[in-house]
């Protein structure tokens, strides 16, 4: 779960936010960084993926969809 404070701001993009997590946790690929499910006064959740195989294996198929991952490579 994620709790994102933005005081002075309308919203914070999904991309600012990966790579706000990618730079806090130390991953190497923000690809493997999936976050979803947020709303302004209630935050939304985020996964952190061994590496982006493990995201592809794991993942939901729509989700992967939605972030325009190829299935088949």
């Amino acid at each position: 779960v994620i709790d994102v404070l933005h005081p002075g701001r309308a919203n914070v993009s999904k991309a600012e936010l990966k790579e706000k997590l990618a730079r806090m946790y130390e991953v190497k690929d923000p690809n493997a960084i999936f976050v979803f499910k947020f709303r302004t006064h209630f935050g939304g959740f985020g996964l952190i993926y061994d590496n982006v195989e493990s995201a592809k294996k794991f993942e939901p198929k729509y989700r992967l969809i939605r972030l325009s991952f190829s299935l088949f490579q």
